[in-house]
């Protein structure tokens, strides 16, 4: 091989190991919204309103609850004071480093604790340091008191902005809407 074509060929594979690494950092951290649910079966008439307290803070857990609003309205469920479906929510921002466990509520012995969330192992090739957001959401019909949707959404990514605030409460009606059949 010339001089020239060896030169080439070392700058050639410097250049391409950089274009990996850099789209390496770039997918790295990014884990799009995933949603876990459950849904009881369909056991009363298709509600027409959901009632849903908006909380004022925090700042995030507004936008969110405004976020929710909207996405129901889209569906076809408009906000009530008095409809068959009572909704609540909640929103959590956090390092993704960190794993969320569970334990059942009010029993102690031989209790298996639940991972909500696995925690993300950083990489050199990281842009950011890794962060969750977690959103939930529940409908109970007003009536029986009996929980129609529950639904968590997870996402981790280097930062979150109101966009992906909506993008979750879309993605958490959507989700309720097509569980409950509605």
């Amino acid at each position: 091989m010339s001089n020239n074509a060896a030169v080439l060929w070392r700058f050639g594979s410097v250049a391409i190991g950089l274009t990996l690494a850099s789209g390496l950092s770039a997918c790295a951290v990014s884990q799009p919204v995933s949603i876990q649910s459950m849904a009881a079966p369909e056991q009363a008439a298709k509600p027409s309103s959901v009632f849903l307290i908006v909380t004022e803070k925090p700042e995030s857990s507004r936008r969110f609850g405004e976020a929710l609003v909207s996405a129901f309205g889209a569906a076809g469920l408009e906000r009530s004071d008095d409809a068959a479906l009572v909704g609540d929510y909640g929103l959590a921002l956090a390092p993704a480093s960190t794993a969320i466990t569970e334990k059942p509520r009010g029993s102690t012995d031989g209790v298996t604790v639940r991972t909500v969330a696995i925690p993300v192992d950083s990489s050199p090739f990281d842009k950011c340091a890794p962060q969750r957001m977690k959103a939930t959401l529940s409908l109970l019909d007003r009536t029986s008191g009996v929980i129609r949707y529950r639904g968590e959404g997870t996402a981790v990514d280097c930062a979150f902005s109101e966009a992906h605030e909506r993008a979750m409460a879309d993605a958490l009606v959507a989700d309720a809407m097509g569980q409950m059949g509605l």
